[in-house]
């Protein structure tokens, strides 16, 4: 176990110094999920404690998936990941090291956008230790689907394109600023069936105390997800040798 979670440090820390500090990288990863919580807040003049912890929510999913999906992007667009997998190392260090760095970015754009939120809506969150362990929990459940999500692509260049396609919608749909009691049962029923709306349910609850969905069933569900999207990944990574 120890030699998995070292090697993936390792796959982590190469893709952080080679492919996580790009331009296009950083705006779609860090800025743009802290620029759209601050101009929803700040043009629609939404002072509402109950906006505030989707909007984390959605600042956590855009960055973890982003950093994710951009060195899988990078290296199987140039054939460099072929030559990772010559390497003597488990197809699960190799998931995990792909995710780690998502993780740590979705949790740097969860404290770059608290701290945007708190002054707006001077409310702070009803429970701080639970939205952070709700937070990291939410980082790794959408780091495995940015993960799941870049095998899925068979065209390396489109990565990025299919990533937004997939994200943009879940904005709308997954309870982060219409609240799922509101929407009409097609679509409540849609929300349920997306990865974004469970992260924000679990990270109301924290905030707010209060949540539709309850918090241990968002959790559970998160993580069996996350069991899942790794398990699909390396199956992913496997079909690659063959």
């Amino acid at each position: 176990m120890i030699e998995v979670l070292l090697h993936a440090y390792y796959i982590a820390k190469k893709d952080v110094r080679e492919y996580y500090m790009k331009p296009a990288t950083v705006s779609w990863g860090l800025l743009f999920p802290v620029v759209f919580t601050a101009a929803f807040l700040v043009k629609r003049g939404v002072y509402s404690a109950w906006v505030a912890p989707g909007l984390l929510a959605l600042s956590v999913f855009f960055s973890s998936t982003s950093m994710t999906g951009s060195s899988i992007m990078f290296e199987r667009r140039f054939g460099s990941f072929e030559r990772l997998l010559l390497f003597p190392t488990r197809l699960v260090s190799i998931a995990l090291g792909k995710s780690f760095g998502g993780i740590v970015f979705g949790l740097i754009a969860f404290f770059i956008s608290l701290s945007v939120v708190l002054p707006l809506i001077g409310a702070p969150p009803a429970n701080m230790a639970l939205l952070l362990l709700a937070t990291l929990l939410a980082a790794v459940h959408s780091a495995s689907f940015g993960l799941l999500l870049a095998f899925a692509v068979k065209d390396p260049t489109r990565i990025m394109t299919t990533f937004n396609m997939v994200r943009l919608p879940m904005i709308f749909l997954s309870g982060i600023i219409i609240p799922l009691t509101a929407m009409p049962p097609p679509l409540r029923a849609l929300a349920y069936l997306m990865p974004l709306t469970y992260s924000a349910e679990l990270m109301r609850y924290a905030y707010l105390g209060a949540s539709e969905t309850p918090p241990l069933a968002s959790a559970t569900l998160m993580a069996a997800e996350t069991l899942l999207f790794l398990y699909l990944s390396a199956r992913a990574i496997r079909r690659t040798l063959e």
